[in-house]
């Protein structure tokens, strides 16, 4: 449906259109556009005209060409299967939801994907029907194997009740022992064969169900392609629903008759569509399974996305909640048969559900599902997953906002667009050994190209071991929707991907002092905190040097008196650092703010921590300061001023971390005295303290080092 011209327009409307008659893109889409706006509201544009580019400032002529490029079509996929859902064998896990969901997310998008009017859709529903009744056979077998257990239940409670009838009799005296023996074998001997014929039926009826599902699954298809154009959990939900009704149907027709003889004979009353439909016995298989612990080498996921790699699979909560879902919604659709409403066929046969033109959310508990498209697209959102850890999360980070004319509908509501500039770090996690995988989630898949890498802690000395450290933008994508209001940006801290090689010491990166060690971008800061409105290149101007990758971390809130700091940190390298304490260092490191010294530890931390010499001589011959340090943010300037008190001039150990080898002796000093390598005690103490003691010394050393080997140092 196309939205009528308003009676006024808003502003955001009007900056938009002004800035595409100054553009004047050679769209024949825009140019129709700004004709429309231009006959509808004259008094609005009738001033507004072309502006050249060469007259707009660089940064203007940047806005311009966003802008352009935003409005253009989108990118046709470069394969028919773009997009499509995969879901890989995964023997850890039940994948009965995840292979449905993926089957229905597929046929969906391909017939109402445009050009779809010339398939041929009952060849469509047929192949998709058979690929989808075999990923149901896993979970058809826990339906009757649930069934299968239950009627062996019942069987021996039956047989026990025999036995216990007649042995109440001899108990009592009215017949011989050996009379009620005889009795029981007789009587439960009679019932063998109607035993034997009920459990056959049970192990019977599931290839029965299974040569039936391609139909079923016709069915609904066809069904619910009147309803849905897309597909949430709730749809995939219902359709489970609406085929394990349809199972339970055919379980109750199958096994009812062949066990109506025996229920007289057990005193039993039992309802085997109630007991499928409930699904009680069925869900502890499920639940059981989901809950193994005791699981090797599982992926870390099964699903991909053709075109967008892999993604993020349910959790085991979300799964259990699923199928949960599924037999609760056919439990209240058993109750709803015992109200005066009439059933059509389809409800008698599959249940009444939203997805096919039912009511749900009047037979059940469930929401209303909306299959149709999505109200509202939302912000995308992030999945961190995988790399052997949990918990890790995010907050999106947007830059690059642009207002979009929808030129299919020219006065609907300007949308407001973006490109993924950084990610905002909201739970580091734990326990990952490698880097987890990042993607990006967009509801409306209407933005496209974002890509990200995300960075462990790997230094088991330190205090944040396994957690997620930090997340880079490889490229920032375009034509997100947004509701986030554009703010300044700042570069929180840079990380170094690639050293490169080559590099001299006449090289510069704008705004930028550089640390360049054997021709190799090893740290460095930024001089001046400056905003920006989107993901800046890190380009060093060099004539030489080849390969460097930096990676800017952006926030939204600006540096408050600390030093942007350039950190490689990701490299893993294993070339030599330096030394520490005559021991060779390989860990990652950091330059100290202020001196410039390379120190152990990915960050600056404001307690003690090691500095790392270019030689074993240096590391052995220099003295180790130990020092106290007052910080302040004088406001004016953004400026932090840190003051070092020496101790004592002798060379001094201070444990904060130990490196595994090779093994050193460790020796632990208050920071008010000192000590040399040497574990011997002096013979005595010094003759006077220190005339000028620190202020405030810490109470404690803190309980795990930073990061990084090696021993005593500074700040």
């Amino acid at each position: 449906m196309v939205t009528p011209a308003p009676k006024t327009l808003d502003q955001t409307t009007i900056n938009t259109v002004k800035n595409l008659i100054e553009a004047n893109p050679p769209s024949e889409k825009i140019q129709n556009a700004i004709r429309e706006y231009k006959n509808t509201y004259p008094e609005v544009f009738k001033d507004v005209s072309p502006i050249d580019n060469d007259l707009l400032s660089s940064e203007e002529q940047i806005k311009r060409f966003n802008l352009i490029k935003t409005h253009r079509t989108v990118p046709v996929p470069d394969s028919i299967t773009t997009g499509f859902h995969i879901v890989s064998p995964n023997a850890c896990k039940d994948s009965t939801f995840d292979q449905m969901e993926a089957n229905l997310k597929n046929f969906f998008s391909k017939i109402n994907a445009p050009g779809s009017s010339s398939l041929n859709l009952p060849n469509e529903i047929k192949q998709m029907s058979k690929v989808m009744s075999r990923g149901m056979n896993g979970y058809v077998n826990k339906i009757t194997g649930s069934l299968n257990d239950k009627m062996a239940e019942l069987m021996s409670s039956g047989f026990d009740g025999i036995a216990t009838s007649y042995q109440t009799q001899a108990d009592l005296g009215l017949i011989p022992y050996s009379k009620a023996i005889e009795l029981i074998k007789a009587e439960q001997e009679g019932l063998l064969p109607s035993i034997s014929s009920l459990l056959d039926g049970v192990n019977c009826v599931g290839p029965k169900i299974m040569d039936a599902l391609t139909g079923t699954l016709s069915d609904l298809l066809t069904s619910a392609m009147k309803n849905a154009t897309n597909v949430p959990a709730c749809a995939v939900e219902q359709m489970m629903g609406a085929v394990t009704h349809d199972i339970a149907n055919t379980i109750d027709d199958a096994i009812t008759p062949l066990l109506t003889p025996l229920t007289g004979k057990f005193g039993i009353d039992f309802d085997i569509k109630g007991f499928v439909l409930g699904g009680v016995d069925v869900f502890k298989r499920v639940d059981a399974f989901l809950s193994c612990d005791d699981k090797q080498n599982c992926p870390s996921t099964d699903k991909t996305i053709i075109g967008k790699g892999n993604q993020m699979v349910k959790g085991v909560g979300d799964l259990k909640s699923n199928f949960k879902n599924v037999f609760d919604g056919n439990s209240l659709n058993t109750l709803s048969n015992t109200s005066n409403k009439i059933k059509t066929p389809f409800e008698e046969k599959y249940g009444s559900w939203d997805i096919f033109g039912g009511s749900s959310s009047n037979t059940t508990s469930l929401s209303p599902c909306n299959t149709g498209n999505p109200f509202k697209c939302g912000a995308p959102t992030v999945d961190i997953f995988g790399g052997g850890g949990v918990g890790a999360s995010g907050k999106i980070i947007f830059g690059k906002f642009i207002n979009r004319l929808d030129t299919e509908d020219i006065f609907a509501a300007v949308q407001r667009t973006a490109s993924i500039v950084g990610v905002e770090i909201t739970d580091p996690g734990s326990g990952y050994t490698e880097d987890p995988i990042v993607k990006f989630n967009d509801n409306c898949n209407q933005g496209f190209g974002a890509y990200a890498r995300a960075h462990i802690d790997s230094n088991p000395q330190s205090p944040t071991y396994g957690q997620l450290s930090s997340i880079t933008i490889l490229t920032s994508g375009e034509n997100y929707p947004v509701e986030d209001d554009e703010v300044p940006l700042f570069i929180s801290e840079v990380i170094i991907e690639n050293q490169g090689e080559g590099y001299t010491e006449n090289d510069t990166l704008e705004n930028f002092n550089l640390n360049i060690t054997n021709g190799r971008i090893t740290g460095g800061k930024m001089i001046n905190d400056i905003p920006y409105n989107d993901l800046p290149n890190l380009n060093i101007n060099s004539d030489t040097g080849v390969g460097a990758i930096l990676r800017p971390i952006m926030s939204k809130t600006r540096p408050q008196g600390e030093v942007v700091q350039v950190i490689d940190c990701i490299s893993g390298r294993k070339e030599l650092i330096g030394y520490v304490n005559g021991v060779p260092y390989y860990g990652p490191f950091h330059f100290h703010p202020t001196k410039g010294v390379k120190m152990v530890g990915a960050k600056h931390v404001d307690y003690s921590h090691e500095i790392i010499y270019n030689t074993m001589e240096e590391s052995l011959e220099q003295p180790s300061v130990v020092s106290q340090v007052s910080t302040s943010t004088i406001s004016e300037t953004n400026e932090t001023v840190e003051t070092t008190t020496s101790v004592d001039q002798t060379p001094i150990i201070v444990t904060e971390q130990v490196t595994s080898t090779p093994p050193m002796t460790e020796t632990t000093t208050d920071t008010s005295t000192s000590s040399t390598s040497n574990p011997t005690p002096p013979s005595s103490p010094p003759s006077s303290p220190p005339s000028s003691p620190p202020s405030s010394p810490p109470s404690s050393p803190p309980s795990s080092p930073p990061s990084g080997g090696g021993y005593g140092g500074g700040y």
